[in-house]
């Protein structure tokens, strides 16, 4: 039997509702679901996903290794704040359950600044322990986003079955 596709990510996917032509960047990619859903939606587009363990790039690579050979999605090992993507940019970039972006984030949201296309479209999704940390996370978020060169645009609040999901959509400053 397959496994479910967790309803967060069928959400993101959903939200994030790229283009055929749009080249994604996922951060923290883990098990690689997400980049799947993505990769069925691209035509000309494409995803490159970075994460820091060898471990999740490994298994992202054997569940997306056909959307791979077509060169639709490119995976690596990678720290967002010290990686180089060769001077590429990205229509939309985005998160899942990326702690990072709640703590110190400057370095990193500053590497995002120079990966994010100026028409393009950050996303951090969030699926809080308890429905009840959903409006602080948004707060932080939207307040780190704000300190560090991006303009909210709007945030998005879901229950996904007994929890509450929380998505940023921010914008290059």
């Amino acid at each position: 039997m397959a496994d479910k596709t967790p309803e967060r990510l069928e959400w993101a996917a959903a939200t994030l509702a790229p283009g055929p032509a749009d080249h994604i960047l996922e951060v923290g990619c883990g098990h690689g679901v997400l980049l799947s859903l993505l990769a069925e939606r691209l035509t000309t587009g494409t995803i490159t996903a970075i994460d820091r363990s060898d471990k999740m790039v490994a298994a992202a690579r054997a569940r997306n290794a056909g959307h791979i050979a077509s060169g639709k999605i490119a995976i690596r090992q990678a720290e967002l704040a010290s990686a180089d993507f060769g001077g590429k940019t990205f229509d939309r970039i985005l998160a899942v359950n990326v702690n990072l972006f709640r703590l110190k984030p400057a370095r990193e949201l500053a590497a995002l600044r120079r990966l994010i296309d100026a028409e393009g479209k950050l996303f951090l999704f969030f699926e809080p322990p308890s429905p009840a940390q959903a409006e602080p996370i948004a707060e932080k978020l939207a307040a780190n986003l704000e300190a560090n060169g991006f303009r909210v645009a709007h945030k998005t609040f879901i229950v996904l079955g007994s929890a509450q999901g929380v998505c940023i959509v921010a914008n290059p400053a």
